[in-house]
């Protein structure tokens, strides 16, 4: 029988506290807190108020540029973070 890959698409939202979840399961948490410490002020104000992520959002493009992250590690990390859930009920 052959082997089926079924590739998760890439969402363009997901929840903060999902990507924040997620950035904590990569050991990420801390080091994006403090670059996130490094903004303006007004840039804090919202990334600390969103309720969401959003995948082509400028300012996390630009943040994410810091880390040297590869577009295909962003789609990666978008997709995992969309796994998580609020239950520990499974997909």
């Amino acid at each position: 029988m052959a082997t089926v890959t079924i590739t998760r698409p890439v969402p363009l939202v997901i929840a903060m506290w999902q990507f924040r979840a997620e950035l904590k399961e990569r050991s990420l948490l801390a080091a994006f807190d403090i670059l996130v410490a490094t903004l303006p002020d007004r840039y804090k104000i919202i990334w600390d108020r969103s309720e969401i992520v959003r995948r082509d959002a400028p300012a996390l493009t630009g943040m994410l540029a810091s880390f040297e992250w590869s577009t295909e590690y962003l789609d990666g990390l978008f997709v995992a973070a969309s796994r998580h859930k609020l239950t520990d009920e499974a997909e």
